[in-house]
């Protein structure tokens, strides 16, 4: 199966979002409150140790440290929005003047063809795939990843697609 693809920035940009979304949206719930219940827990010790009792400080203890441990998360969540946002970035440009981008499906493995040039990935060097808001995400050993989405190939070609990847990852077992 080949597919052409001429390159749409919305679509990047949803398709961009979502790898986000599939990567780090455990830890984001993970630390969504905890600053809050760290907060609450030092005002919490703080009014115990007003009131004469030691036991406060461990309040005080336990949520400095949540408190710091959200703080850390934060900071590099920053700079890793950053980073993705300037790559993004990077590579808009970069399709803006060279907009097509060719993705070969065979027997043997995947090939992967744009302005930079072309690369053949066997089907033993992925780890895995995820399906994810209509869109297919195909995953490599080394960590890159590579998306196609139904509304850029149709809902036929997404579909016959699907089938062919269920059947290579069951026989390389990845």
């Amino acid at each position: 199966m080949i597919f052409e693809l001429q390159f749409e920035e919305s679509v990047y940009k949803a398709q961009m979002e979502l790898l986000y979304e599939l990567g780090y949206s455990k830890k984001i719930k993970y630390y969504k409150n905890s600053h809050v219940f760290a907060l609450t827990t030092i005002i919490l010790g703080i009014v115990i140790v007003v009131n004469k009792k030691d036991v406060g400080y461990v309040f005080i203890l336990l949520g400095l440290g949540v408190l710091i441990e959200y703080i850390i998360f934060f900071i590099k969540q920053r700079k890793l929005l950053k980073k993705h946002n300037a790559e993004q970035i990077e590579i808009i440009e970069a399709f803006t003047k060279n907009p097509s981008a060719i993705f070969e499906f065979t027997d043997d493995g995947f090939s992967y063809s744009d302005h930079k040039g072309r690369k053949i990935i066997p089907w033993s060097d992925f780890s895995s795939f995820k399906i994810y808001k209509d869109n297919i995400f195909l995953f490599t050993k080394s960590f890159e990843s590579y998306i196609l989405g139904k509304i850029e190939i149709g809902s036929e070609a997404y579909a016959h697609l699907l089938r062919f990847l269920e059947s290579r990852f069951n026989k390389t077992s990845c």
